[in-house]
């Protein structure tokens, strides 16, 4: 087993040594594959093979909404509460599971399709993210890039020299730098980055809708979007609070669409266009400036002309136009869009590739300025020109290419608009590669990192009759017997995010300050919204390493001792040991555990409730 370091200051030798025996969470996420049992079993030092389930006794409720197989894996109501609240939760608080099984499992599950839940408490909590509140003009008004705050200050308050003028850079960095604190405003990576990963962890916490924050995350992942990426740095809280939360359980094809519209998926890759080879008479706008002159109204592409004109003119006193993306086609952008459905690169030919990327030029977002004083028209003129405004999602229609082409062996005839990219996301919904994917995905995170060919041919069936309704798909998996099974023999290693929400929530940790559990996140290898692939994190990820675990027993003795700024936790160790011990965790296990760290007789009720949450009882899903 690999060594870990860590300051004995910190916990008992103990407990130290207990934990670093956990040689489970150092090699793999679940028991040997190769051999079937009923019950998981994660080797304890000094305790052995200690089951995560509870035996198969009672039956099945005739009340519920939803007919959920447990009994069939060896579960009575209790442990089959507790195997929802893992699962489909970011963990259980104390009380939940008596609430569960009292409201009825299947009626629990729908009250969470339905995000049904008052969130008093989560509003109250959220209003100390003012960004959250903010229009998308605000936000840019507020945390404008450097670049956007420089040609602020030149075109408006005369206080730069242009930017091809000889001057001494420091004393030009000086002024600027002045002039932002004299206008407040805050920094993308700093100040901003800090209210959109510290409003994840607040509805983690808080929301009552816990499937819906559940989703959220696991939505966001898959259409991923980073805060590394300047050009989609600003975006990323809009994105998820627009783009990703209100779609997750409702059709797959209105959470693509909404995705791939949005400002920071086409920020992300903006900078991976190609050079626009077809003639300005070729595209959507030249076709539509030809309609208008056939009809005479030189005045209006004359309007048209001018108003893009100035635009650019605007555009270019925040970033000079030699350095402008290109605007043809973007292999980059429709390659994680068809990959984002159809899964593989094998479903797809390189033609169907560059035709997809033909089909979606002209994407683009609305170009902002540190103050509403910029980009006035909006782009109201050049409606009649082919261009398109939805919020902020642009059509550039004298970007787009409008001849024919052909993409899964379906035609787009020449002379199509946005309405292309529409029947593109349509054509890639419906596919039956696009529910086979998404079937998968989905049952890896559920269900288990291998799920069988049979759930994922079941699932993805559901998802092509259901026309991509994921609140469908999701009854299909609660209802199966397989989610059940391996659910309760399988179990699943917590993510970071995962694992230290599920321990305030345990601990019913009030969070007043979100600074130091976005650290602690980080160092156990989740910086969240800065992971570089774009794909986002793999399901089967690696979570446990010697460092990781590092991390994650200091987090669980920090905050079993109080010493996490910003959160405060108002029962005694003895309280919430007694919750995870009767409640949260398995109650043999758990009793075993404790009583032998009792028996040492050196280990407080601090540095027992310390050892649980770092232990594998606590650390599996």
């Amino acid at each position: 087993m690999s060594h870990i370091h860590i300051p004995r200051s910190g916990l008992t030798a103990f407990t130290l040594a207990l934990l670093l025996t956990y040689a489970p969470l150092l090699h793999a996420a679940t028991v040997d594959e190769a051999e079937p049992t009923n019950a998981a079993e994660v080797k304890v030092a000094g305790v052995g093979l200690v089951s995560l389930t509870a035996p198969p006794q009672a039956q099945q409720s005739r009340s519920e909404t939803l007919t959920l197989p447990y009994a069939e894996a060896g579960l009575d109501q209790r442990e089959a509460a507790r195997v929802l609240l893992n699962r489909f939760t970011f963990g259980a608080r104390p009380g939940d599971i008596d609430r569960v099984v009292a409201m009825g499992l299947g009626r629990w599950f729908e009250q969470q399709l339905a995000q049904a839940a008052e969130e008093n408490t989560l509003d109250i909590k959220l209003a100390a993210f003012p960004a959250l509140s903010m229009t998308h003009q605000q936000l840019f008004s507020k945390f404008p890039s450097f670049s956007q705050s420089t040609a602020h200050a030149r075109r408006f308050y005369d206080l730069v020299p242009p930017a091809d003028a000889m001057v001494d850079g420091e004393w030009a960095n000086r002024k600027l730098v002045r002039f932002r604190q004299s206008q407040g405003y805050l920094n993308q990576e700093k100040e901003l980055y800090q209210e959109l990963a510290g409003q994840k962890i607040v509805r983690a916490t808080f929301s009552e809708n816990q499937l819906q924050e559940v989703l959220t995350d696991f939505w966001q992942n898959h259409f991923y979007t980073s805060s590394s990426n300047f050009r989609s740095r600003p975006w990323v809280l809009f994105y998820e609070t627009e783009a990703i939360r209100p779609n997750v359980l409702g059709r797959f094809r209105a959470l693509l669409g909404a995705a791939a519209k949005h400002p920071a998926m086409i920020e992300a890759f903006r900078g991976d266009a190609q050079k626009q080879t077809v003639p300005e008479a070729d595209t959507a706008m030249g076709r539509a400036l030809t309609k208008l002159q056939a009809n005479g109204d030189i005045k209006r592409i004359a309007a048209v002309r001018q108003e893009l004109q100035d635009i650019a003119n605007e555009e270019d006193l925040i970033l000079p136009r030699r350095f402008w993306p290109e605007s043809g086609p973007n292999l980059e952008f429709s390659r994680i869009i068809m990959q984002q459905t159809l899964g593989s690169d094998r479903a797809y030919t390189p033609n169907d590739l560059q035709d997809a990327a033909r089909v979606l030029t002209g994407w683009s977002s609305l170009p902002y300025g540190a103050s509403d004083d910029w980009f006035k028209s909006g782009f109201a003129e050049a409606a009649a020109g082919g261009f398109v405004r939805q919020g902020s999602f642009l059509f550039r229609a004298d970007h787009h290419d409008a001849t024919s082409k052909r993409v899964l062996g379906r035609v787009f005839p020449a002379g199509g608009g946005l309405e292309e990219g529409e029947k593109l996301l349509d054509l890639l919904a419906a596919n039956p590669a696009t529910a086979r994917h998404i079937a998968q995905k989905l049952a890896e995170h559920f269900v288990g990192d291998q799920p069988s060919e049979a759930l994922t041919t079941t699932l993805a069936r559901r998802f092509e009759r259901s026309q991509g309704d994921l609140r469908a798909v999701l009854r299909t998996l609660v209802q199966s017997p397989e989610f059940w099974k391996q659910a309760a023999t399988r179990p699943k290693i917590k993510t970071p995010l995962q694992y230290v929400v599920s321990a305030l929530r345990a601990t019913q940790a009030d969070v007043r300050a979100t600074d130091t559990l976005v650290k602690s996140i980080g160092d156990m290898g989740q910086p969240l919204y800065a992971y570089l692939d774009s794909h986002g994190l793999p399901e089967t990820h690696q979570w446990i390493n010697p460092a990781t675990l590092s991390a994650r027993i200091r987090f669980a003795k920090d905050l079993s001792g109080g010493q996490l700024d910003g959160v405060v936790i108002t029962p005694s160790a003895e309280v919430r040991l007694a919750s995870l011990t009767t409640e949260l965790l398995h109650h043999q296990d758990a009793h075993h555990a404790v009583d032998m760290l009792e028996r040492e007789g050196t280990a407080s009720p601090t540095h027992i409730l310390a050892t649980l949450l770092a232990s594998p009882l606590f650390q599996l899903r």
